[in-house]
């Protein structure tokens, strides 16, 4: 996990140059996320690439033009009114943004969505080793949309209490030795099964997907 989260952090470097913002607020904290959608889209139309674009979303059939920012100040109790720190001001300035408030860097979060094209459903999934960064694989398919709001439909219904959790797949169950839960798991198979084998090769040196 640490690789990867690593990985990620190594690619975004080759195509961001960092900036240290010490948010005060909330307010701030989430302001800062649209900033960096907003710097990401920017690099995306005018340079042809980007990465780790932050997106923040409350439906799944939501129109990212319709954004609501409402809801967003209520859901995450944000007083829009409230004035930036200094950081995060001098870093909307560098970006070409004026704001003084969250409310103000929402209405930039807005217009910046309005630019954006729609998203080509091809989509490439890569994987590499994370011993030398060697390309493993590489594979090409068509986003389903359907299938991605399913998906996250079942996560949310377990984070939101509406569920219990459930076990993995059989040929998914190697994953268990990486989860802190399998003493209290009844379908953790444990000594009497193959899962305790699995679980002690090191997939974490061995390969990981990257966007």
């Amino acid at each position: 996990m640490k690789a990867g989260i690593d990985r990620h952090f190594q690619l975004e470097q080759e195509v961001l140059e960092p900036m240290e913002v010490n948010v005060k607020s909330s307010e701030d904290y989430m302001a800062l996320k649209l900033v960096d959608f907003i710097n990401g889209v920017n690099q995306l139309l005018f340079e042809g690439l980007t990465r780790e674009l932050p997106i923040i979303s409350f439906d799944f059939a939501q129109v990212v033009r319709d954004f609501p920012s409402k809801r967003l100040f209520e859901y995450f109790e944000l007083n829009p009114r409230r004035n930036l720190c200094k950081d995060l001001r001098t870093a909307c300035v560098d970006s070409g943004i004026s704001a003084l408030t969250i409310a103000d860097v929402v209405i930039c979060y807005q217009n910046m969505c309005k630019l954006l094209p729609r998203a080509n459903d091809k989509l490439v999934l890569r994987y590499e080793s994370q011993r030398d960064h060697s390309l493993l694989e590489e594979e090409k398919f068509v986003y389903e949309g359907s299938w991605i709001k399913n998906e996250i439909r079942i996560c949310l219904e377990f984070w939101l209490g509406k569920r219990e959790a459930s076990s993995v797949d059989e040929e998914d169950q190697w994953k268990c030795g990486f989860c802190d839960f399998t003493s209290q798991c009844p379908a953790y198979i444990g000594d009497s099964g193959s899962t305790e084998t699995l679980s002690e090769y090191d997939y974490s040196s061995d390969c990981c997907s990257v966007q």
